[in-house]
């Protein structure tokens, strides 16, 4: 019972709450300084993945624009990833041994999603590396605001997606047969995606503590009486946002998710 009813007589019930204390904001739940390190790795590891896989963009680049271009979003992905690094250093750990925990995170989207043409790289980057973020951003509102916003001046200024977009524009206005094509493996992508990260939820208790953290501060309730509905609610939430937002991301590109 609230605490007005509690310093009422019986001759003066408490008055039932108002609309506005009943819809109020849930009070954020705090999450430990180790689940936010691991995310933090996470993160860094997204941007080390993406640096290397630019690299090979560049490479293999059918233009010297773009080998210019991916060469120079690789040097920044690089420059997130050290900035990731040097802040879980902040907390007393070393940042590269937080990196190292998620070296194979990636390793069932990469074996089975083989590219055939650049065009398809470029996509399969564009996907997945979007869908990695968008989780990690999802699940940083566990995080304290200081810390979200520290996390948002590192990953938030990034020309990737946009680079990405505008070249598979192009590719697919020229040519529709490419684009229907692109579309199919646009959606092979995303379930791949969507799957590697079921699978680091599932397998990362940190990041199960995370995502529960932010699905509450967030204000959806992913509570159960069992341990096993509660993994279903939860993950169902994380997967529908991120859903949304690969729909959203192909629609812009001209494809259908």
């Amino acid at each position: 019972m609230s605490q007005a009813s509690n310093t009422s007589d019986s001759n003066h019930p408490a008055p039932a709450p108002t609309q506005e204390a009943a819809t109020q904001a849930p009070e954020r739940v705090e999450v430990s300084t180790q689940d936010a390190i691991e995310l933090l790795g996470l993160l860094a590891f997204a941007e080390l993945s993406a640096q290397m896989r630019l690299a090979v963009d560049a490479a293999l680049s059918p233009t010297p624009e773009h080998r210019l271009t991916h060469a120079g979003l690789s040097a920044n992905a690089h420059g997130r990833m050290v900035a990731l690094t040097n802040l879980i250093a902040e907390y007393g750990v070393d940042g590269q041994s937080v990196v190292v925990r998620y070296n194979d995170a990636f390793a069932d989207y990469e074996s089975r999603t083989r590219s055939e043409t650049w065009y398809e790289r470029v996509l399969k980057g564009y996907v997945g590396h979007s869908v990695a973020l968008d989780f990690c951003k999802l699940v940083a509102e566990a995080l304290p605001d200081n810390l979200q916003e520290r996390i948002t001046a590192i990953i938030g200024k990034t020309n990737e997606s946009e680079n990405a977009a505008a070249i598979l524009s192009a590719k697919s206005e020229s040519d529709p047969t490419f684009a229907s094509r692109l579309a199919l493996w646009g959606r092979r992508l995303v379930g791949e995606a969507l799957g590697q990260i079921q699978g680091l939820v599932i397998s990362n208790p940190a990041l199960e503590r995370l995502v529960i953290a932010a699905a509450h501060n967030l204000g959806t309730e992913v509570g159960s009486p069992t341990v096993q509905e509660q993994q279903k609610l939860e993950t169902a939430w994380v997967f529908s946002k991120l859903t949304a937002d690969h729909a959203r991301r192909m629609d812009r590109i001209g494809l259908a998710a």
